[in-house]
């Protein structure tokens, strides 16, 4: 993280999570090697590009934004673990979370989750291995938080959402949305379905998003709602089909 000690003094990144992530530098390093020094070829996270196995500062906001708003929460879902380097950042802020891990890969993820629950004794991590739109059905806790960073597809990432809104704590609901430029006909139809609370956008390369939605108290409004967005997300993708469909006539 020579990259990051270099900034420190810099306004952008005079703060406690550069702090925290510094001093985490040496599980940065060594979930690498309970991970056999290997890592899916192409496939980045939160902390590096997928190319090398160095610390991207490139997407440093996105960290800074989930480790913020991570914070204080009880009990956690994520969906899509990988090398935990997420679940790192997540416990940097909160140390004591409550956090389930669904990934369909356990190949990093298992070693990477066994060595952060070591080092976090606080914590109380549950690692779920298998499909995200077949666990969601079958999970009976409720959160308070939810980061998604799997499919990163906005068909599959739609149908976890809908899923998602069955284990929801309360009324008022804070999602983080990785890569969420891959997902912006979902953003847009959430957006236009529900009241949002807040939302942050950070300025860095593959982005994600923080979205709090207020979902209605009533159940009736509640269900009409979740109807009105489905209504809209299969508007948008026959949409989206008929213009592929045209596209390749005029070719």
């Amino acid at each position: 993280m020579k990259n990051l000690k270099l900034k420190i003094k810099e306004k952008n990144f005079n703060n406690k999570f550069s702090l925290k992530l510094l001093n985490a530098e040496r599980h940065f390093n060594n979930i690498y090697k309970v991970c056999s020094f290997k890592f899916e070829k192409g496939c980045g996270s939160y902390l590096f590009n997928g190319k090398t196995y160095d610390y991207q500062i490139e997407t440093y906001e996105k960290q800074k934004l989930l480790f913020e708003k991570s914070k204080n929460k009880k009990n956690i879902l994520e969906i899509g673990s990988y090398m935990g380097h997420s679940l790192l950042i997540m416990l940097l802020a909160n140390p004591r979370a409550r956090i389930t891990c669904i990934d369909i890969n356990d190949e990093f993820s298992m070693p990477a989750i066994n060595y952060i629950q070591k080092k976090f004794p606080l914590s109380e991590i549950t690692f779920i291995k298998g499909s995200s739109l077949k666990i969601l059905k079958k999970i009976e806790n409720k959160f308070d938080f939810f980061h998604v960073d799997g499919a990163h597809k906005n068909k599959i990432v739609t149908k976890e959402f809908y899923l998602c809104m069955n284990i929801i704590k309360t009324k008022n609901i804070e999602f983080v949305f990785d890569d969420v430029d891959n997902i912006q006909t979902l953003i847009k139809n959430i957006k236009s379905t529900y009241k949002i609370i807040n939302q942050i956008t950070p300025n860095c390369v593959n982005r994600n998003q923080y979205i709090f939605i207020s979902f209605p108290e009533n159940k009736f409004i509640f269900y009409i709602k979740i109807i009105i967005l489905k209504i809209k997300n299969l508007i948008s993708y026959i949409k989206l089909k008929f213009l592929k469909l045209i596209s390749l006539r005029k070719l």
